[in-house]
């Protein structure tokens, strides 16, 4: 079973890399033991390969991988440490550079708007896991401009707004310049918080969310004053 799966995550099969990426995130999200396994077997490696080789192919491979790698180095100590080992976040930035260039590649394409929905997703996922696992010390300022993207200020459902607002809140102490006399961020975070406080009225909770954002504008107000 264990060769297929690597079989499988190495194949040139799109199909077959997604459902194994699949199957390696699902069993091994919060199970210590399956991350060890991944770890001592190559597995972990496999996946890091993977995700640098598969965003020069396709969004939709990439994503799934990203969903693996995610799984695979949550809350794990000794797997985050091999990702920081590895470079990973270099490959992360990586991956949002290639991103951007494959949106101007199919710009003309008459199905680009779902492939640029599938880049954003993709996009949305490498920052989750660039927020979960950079330390504030090592974090690059490209971090930052990625982060302050126009497209990511397009973002306007309310599971993006929750991961974007996450997103703001671990990188802010390194992006704080950039950050602050960002008109665009603080327009998004006004509209952002609207359409959350309408959601949070039909019964659905973002306390945390709403907390966060008010955290970030009170920083503004705090930072603007200190310069």
């Amino acid at each position: 079973m264990d060769y297929l799966l690597l079989l499988a995550l190495d194949s040139d099969q799109p199909e077959l890399v997604e459902g194994a990426a699949i199957l390696v995130g699902s069993a091994s999200q919060s199970n210590s033991k399956v991350q060890l396994y991944a770890r001592e077997s190559g597995l972990l490696k496999l996946v890091l390969d993977l995700c640098d080789v598969w965003s020069n192919k396709s969004q939709v491979v990439t994503g799934r991988l990203i969903f693996a790698l995610s799984s695979l180095v949550r809350d794990n100590e000794e797997n985050l440490q091999y990702f920081h080992n590895y470079q990973g976040h270099s490959l992360l930035l990586r991956i949002l550079q290639r991103s951007v260039h494959s949106q101007k590649i199919f710009h003309t394409s008459k199905s680009n708007q779902c492939f640029r929905s599938e880049n954003d997703r993709v996009n949305l996922k490498v920052l989750m896991l660039g927020a979960d696992t950079l330390p504030a010390s090592e974090v690059e300022s490209r971090w930052c401009k990625e982060l302050l993207n126009d497209k990511v200020f397009q973002i306007d459902d309310l599971d993006g707004l929750e991961k974007i607002v996450y997103c703001f809140k671990r990188f802010r102490p390194v992006c704080s310049r950039q950050m602050v006399d960002n008109i665009k961020l603080k327009e998004w975070l006004e509209k952002g918080t609207k359409l959350l406080k309408e959601a949070q009225d039909n019964e659905l909770d973002f306390g945390q969310t709403l907390f966060d954002i008010n955290q970030l504008n009170q920083f503004f107000v705090f930072e603007k004053v200190e310069l």
